[in-house]
């Protein structure tokens, strides 16, 4: 059923692009965690860290489990000097992954 959004940010023209698709993709599924993941990413590789933050949030209140989403959001947390936060979220992450 949501085989289409597996597409990976890589395979869009632009982060722009891949924004616009996993914005419809939330749209059409406001709980689809991936969308909200790896829309975070596009945002990160074009630079928009706190809306990348912002999107990594919503995956992780959908999904404590989500170790991705915090370590693309102790990334994006470095990236505009949270330092703390940023460790503090790779922490979360690491305790996150499965055994």
């Amino acid at each position: 059923m949501r085989s289409w959004i597996y597409k990976k940010v890589g395979d869009f023209k632009s982060g722009h692009d891949a924004i616009n698709y996993y914005t419809k993709a939330i749209k059409l599924d406001p709980n689809y965690i991936e969308a909200y993941y790896k829309r975070g990413l596009a945002k990160y590789e074009i630079g928009h860290y706190k809306r990348c933050i912002k999107d990594n949030n919503k995956a992780i209140a959908l999904d404590p489990t989500h170790t991705e989403a915090y370590y693309q959001r102790g990334l994006a947390r470095y990236e505009i000097g949270e330092y703390k936060e940023a460790i503090d979220d790779f922490w979360k992450g690491y305790r996150a992954r499965p055994q």
